[in-house]
């Protein structure tokens, strides 16, 4: 169902084949959301949730996920993007984090040819 988001985040060991479940995502679930690792720490947010009240459920909201801070491992970043975007395409190069080719509408296929850096 595609109006069912899930908040719960996993940590996956190959040396053994398991998932360990690590603190859910403190914000709402969403689709077609960015994230990237920069200096042991996740990046993760824009993307969609279709349950808000909001004529494109797009979101501009980003977190960071540090998992040695065992008291509060979720946090929100300071930065918001301009512009709201899901399905991007995101990396991490040289401590930066960089999105790009995102679609800012519901129902346009077209995605913009911008590029967003965001500097810890």
């Amino acid at each position: 169902d595609s109006t069912e988001y899930n908040i719960d985040f996993w940590e996956y060991d190959p040396t053994i084949d398991f998932w360990k479940p690590l603190d859910d995502f403190i914000s709402l679930g969403r689709h077609g959301f960015i994230g990237f690792a920069i200096d042991g720490k996740i990046y993760l947010g824009l993307g969609q949730n279709l349950t808000i009240d909001d004529d494109d459920g797009l979101l501009e909201d980003f977190y960071v996920f540090d998992p040695k801070n065992e008291s509060t491992p979720w946090m929100r970043c300071d930065e918001n993007f301009v512009k709201r975007f899901s399905w991007s395409a995101s990396v991490a190069i040289d401590g930066t984090g960089y999105m790009f080719w995102g679609s800012n509408s519901k129902d346009s296929p077209e995605f913009s040819n911008e590029i967003w850096q965001f500097a810890p």
